[in-house]
């Protein structure tokens, strides 16, 4: 399968992350929506956070990664939602999204991220292990996880 990854915000528009979060609600856990406002969410990503698009152009937008790299005195990070669609999980995507991001730190100088995950969502603190991220802090039903970067 041919997958493209996009990183330049002329390639998607606020409503088509709009939509995607949408088609994707059920399949964070828990439900965006129960934590969200899916219209306000989009729209503050689309403005403030770095975006990486994973797109087969059979199927559109099958992967999405958001994340803020914008403290350039702390060099701090913070990684707001990694989602690939049910359908296509297992085969390496968030994978790849969470490399393509580390780059992107790393060449911009950034020495940390940090993220917030549900203490029950099994699948995403795997990958996040994966990668390295250590429990930071306990919060009530979350984990708040952090990642020293580096080369």
């Amino acid at each position: 399968m041919d997958v493209k990854y996009i990183t330049n915000k002329n390639n998607i528009s606020r409503s088509q992350i709009k939509e995607y979060l949408k088609k994707t609600d059920n399949d964070f856990y828990p439900k965006l929506s129960s934590r969200v406002d899916i219209t306000e969410y989009a729209g503050k990503i689309y403005e403030k956070a770095v975006l990486i698009v994973a797109v087969i152009k059979k199927y559109g937008y099958i992967g999405l990664t958001a994340f803020y790299a914008n403290d350039f005195n702390s060099r701090k990070s913070y990684l707001s939602n990694i989602n690939v669609m049910k359908t296509f999980s297992g085969l390496g995507i968030a994978n790849t999204m969470m490399g393509i991001m580390e780059n992107y730190l790393i060449d911009n100088g950034f020495k940390e991220i940090y993220l917030e995950v549900y203490n029950k969502n099994y699948r995403a603190l795997s990958l996040y292990e994966k990668y390295d991220f250590k429990i930071e802090e306990d919060i009530g039903n979350f984990f708040k996880m952090k990642k020293i970067i580096q080369r």
